[in-house]
């Protein structure tokens, strides 16, 4: 039986790949078919390895590594195709503490890799303490629990770019989660995290998925940099310093999130827009629930956004819609800084159909500073933009079933 229990295991993660958790995208990531040899570390067998490295050493593409239960400290550097499976995650603990900044490092050659049902521990006190750094594509990373300063890093070299990787069902635990660099089409869906730096950080990367994330207790949820096209969707950020943060980034969907009693809920900074901010619930900030900075193009709209510091902060800008989102109990409003430098008049940003508090008639003012004039004088004057047909009733915000818990 013990004997037979990889390759269970196996099928079993090949049948979570294909058929996703309801209201997750479907993606085919993971193209492993199946496993040729399987070579034992650990446990009782006569011919098992004392090892990992050894066991990976000796083996071939498509083969698996099984893990029996114990400690082992270990690096381990993998170059081609493998199964690395753990006996159980929880007791199955390859530590690269002290050894190496890398706990695991996968190379190129080592695309569609499954990494699974393991304790990753490495407690190297900077960035380069790392559980997992890929440089490879089409990996599963899946029911792996990571105790690292960094968890997953995915990084291309010489400007390749590596993509479709999945990330999901693992347990962060005073771990940043992945740092995602020069990389697209990336799946992080169902992992949990605790005491974070991120959970997930994009640089110059587009056309990733980040959903059905639950994270508390840490610093940022989500931090992009340079980066596009791409999806948060889902997730929960709680107890933590700040929800979501973008710079320089564009064409973003944020949807369907829980944000709650963080620093800041949404951050934009310098940004070149184009973004899509509908349907989050963002609660209980200290700060801003969003702050938008020179970010243009971008839709808030659909939002629940009640007993927050501050509502929004719209620093410049323009092209920005405010409409059909419900602001309840903050305890300062909203605020704008309209841009206008010789004497070009930029397109403001538009507020409509929002409910602010209670019924309401006539328009709502929404106070700020129109600043002008040229680059070595320039004016600023008290201002006004108007909502000017406000909503007389809350907006109902539903989110999908899979979010309920959470409300």
């Amino acid at each position: 039986m013990g004997r037979i229990l990889p390759i269970l295991v196996v099928m079993v993660l090949l049948v979570m790949c294909v058929i996703p958790s309801t209201g997750s995208v479907k993606r085919e990531t993971y193209k492993q078919i199946s496993s040729r040899n399987t070579f034992y570390v650990g446990g009782s067998g006569p011919n098992n390895y004392t090892e990992i490295q050894e066991a990976i050493d000796n083996s071939s593409d498509g083969d698996t590594i099984f893990i029996y239960s114990g400690i082992y400290n270990e690096s381990i550097f993998i170059d081609n195709t493998l199964i690395l499976l753990g006996e159980d995650k929880n007791t199955t603990i390859i530590d690269g503490t002290d050894i190496s900044y890398n706990t695991i490092f996968v190379t190129a050659n080592a695309d569609n890799m499954l990494i699974s049902h393991l304790t990753i521990k490495n407690n190297q006190s900077d960035i380069n303490g790392t559980g997992i750094y890929l440089v490879s594509d089409s990996n599963l990373i899946t029911q792996n629990v990571f105790m690292c300063w960094l968890g997953i890093r995915i990084e291309k070299y010489e400007g390749d770019v590596s993509c479709e990787n999945e990330i999901s069902h693992n347990y962060f635990d005073d771990s940043t989660g992945a740092w995602i660099f020069h990389s697209n089409h990336n799946l992080i869906h169902n992992n949990s995290y605790n005491r974070f730096v991120h959970m997930v950080r994009l640089v110059n990367s587009s056309n990733d998925v980040i959903r059905n994330n639950y994270g508390e207790n840490g610093f940022l949820g989500v931090w992009s940099t340079s980066s596009k096209d791409s999806i948060i969707i889902e997730n929960v950020f709680i107890d933590s310093s700040g929800g979501i943060s973008l710079q320089y980034s564009s064409n973003f969907e944020i949807a369907y999130n829980i944000i709650r009693n963080v620093g800041n809920g949404i951050t934009f900074h310098r940004e070149e827009g184009g973004h899509n901010i509908h349907h989050n619930i963002i609660e209980d900030c200290n700060t801003y629930a969003i702050y938008v900075d020179v970010t243009n193009d971008t839709k808030i709209h659909d939002n629940h956004i009640e007993n927050n510091e501050y509502i929004m902060n719209l620093m410049g800008g323009m092209g920005n819609l405010i409409y059909n989102n419900n602001f309840l109990d903050n305890i300062r409003g909203a605020f704008f800084l309209d841009i206008r430098f010789h004497f070009y008049f930029i397109n403001k940003n538009r507020w409509f159909n929002n409910f602010w508090d209670g019924f309401r008639v006539l328009p709502k003012p929404i106070f700020g500073f129109l600043i002008g004039g040229i680059y070595d004088s320039p004016w600023m004057l008290p201002w006004f933009q108007f909502d000017m047909i406000p909503a007389k009733t809350p907006h109902d915000i539903v989110l999908p079933d899979s979010m309920e818990e959470y409300l």
